[in-house]
């Protein structure tokens, strides 16, 4: 806030980035989301990005084969490593 501050009080984005301790880029990123929503803007919350491959009841189903493990004469394995679950995934996933 304290850096934010500084740039409404006029100074530069490069003295708010040295008062904050933080690179120019992550402040310009706070004026936009602090513009945008207000201090509100400014709480952390899920970071944008690739959405996930699974929808919701995939993860589900995951998790629920995660936690009552492989099945040996089954799944071919007798614990779960990523590549298992991937197959295991390929052949159970739930539609999309």
């Amino acid at each position: 806030m304290l850096a934010l501050a500084s740039i409404y009080d006029g100074g530069s984005r490069a003295d708010a980035a040295r008062l904050g301790s933080v690179t120019v880029q992550i402040v310009r990123d706070w004026v936009v989301r602090f513009n945008a929503r207000d201090p509100e803007g400014l709480i952390n919350g899920k970071a944008p990005g690739k959405p996930s491959l699974l929808n919701d009841d995939q993860r589900a189903a995951l998790a629920q084969a995660i936690e009552r493990g492989p099945t040996p004469y089954l799944d071919g394995v007798v614990r779960w490593r990523l590549c298992d679950l991937a197959r295991w995934l390929g052949r159970n996933s739930v539609s999309r």
